[in-house]
């Protein structure tokens, strides 16, 4: 039972590395998703919504993906760099 559990990990492990995710994410990692947020918005003319900057950063839409643009979001807002207008962002 061990060895299935072992050889699961390691396909789940292999499955995330294609999605691009990367267990035990750094404030560095952070950092870069809130810097490709803020150009995502800068490049979007008349402002972005979040489905808009998911796809400028190629993410799925998955549940993490929306998650790490709403987070970045909201720090973004917290450090007046961006701000919401009818569900658009821009920079401030």
């Amino acid at each position: 039972m061990a060895e299935i559990d072992k050889e699961m990990y390691a396909i789940e492990a292999y499955e995330n590395a294609k999605k691009g995710k990367v267990p035990g994410t750094t404030k560095a990692r952070r950092g870069s998703i809130r810097a490709a947020v803020l150009e995502a918005i800068g490049n979007k003319v008349g402002g972005a919504t979040p489905k808009d900057i998911r796809e400028a950063l190629g993410l799925t839409g998955d549940k993490s993906d929306s998650q790490s643009v709403s987070n970045a979001l909201t720090a973004l807002r917290k450090n007046n760099q961006i701000k919401t207008e009818d569900g658009k962002n821009t920079i401030a």
